[in-house]
This record gives structure tokens, C-alpha cells and sequence, in this order.
């Protein structure tokens, strides 16, 4: 399995972004901290929903955008996709 660090120190669920659609980054990304949603500079993806998605299936079948995750570095063997559409 892949082993995210959550604030707290402690690791993110094996079902981290996938099973539900849900603002992870909310919980999970430091930069997130629900707090300063009112600055002006609080990022936007904080809020948003997605999910890991399969990218062949989701740009076949729909019209849906997909992005490659840049948590998992390209030579990890780990070519993760999501998609806040697909929420």
C-alpha cells in the first residue's frame, strides 16, 4: 500500500480517494487548514470533491477531465489517476 502522512503525523485510510467522492484534500492536505477558508489565498481544490478514477475508462466513456496525480512520483510504478468530474 502507499502511505500518505496526515497532519496529525498519523496515515491517511487504505480507501484514501477512492470508494467516495469527498474534499480529501480538506482533511488530508496541510495546506488545507479549513480555518483559512476565508483568506483570499486559501487554494480552491481544497473544497472541491473527487475521486481516483480508472483514466482509460473515465476519457473513453465520458467527457470527463482526468488528471495524473503529482503525488506519486512518474519512475514509483504508482500511475494514479483522479478526476473532480467524476464526483
Amino acid at each position: 500500500g502507499v502511505t500518505l502522512t496526515l497532519r496529525s503525523g498519523s496515515c491517511a485510510p487504505l480507501n484514501y480517494g477512492s470508494n467516495i467522492c469527498q474534499p480529501h484534500d480538506l482533511v488530508y492536505d496541510p495546506i488545507c487548514d479549513i480555518s483559512l477558508a476565508t483568506q483570499p489565498n486559501f487554494p480552491l481544490y481544497c473544497l472541491q470533491s473527487w475521486c481516483y478514477v480508472d483514466a482509460d475508462a473515465c476519457v473513453r466513456d465520458t467527457d470527463n477531465a482526468v488528471y495524473r496525480s503529482s503525488y506519486f512520483p512518474v519512475d514509483s510504478g504508482m500511475d494514479m489517476f483522479y478526476s473532480y468530474d467524476a464526483c
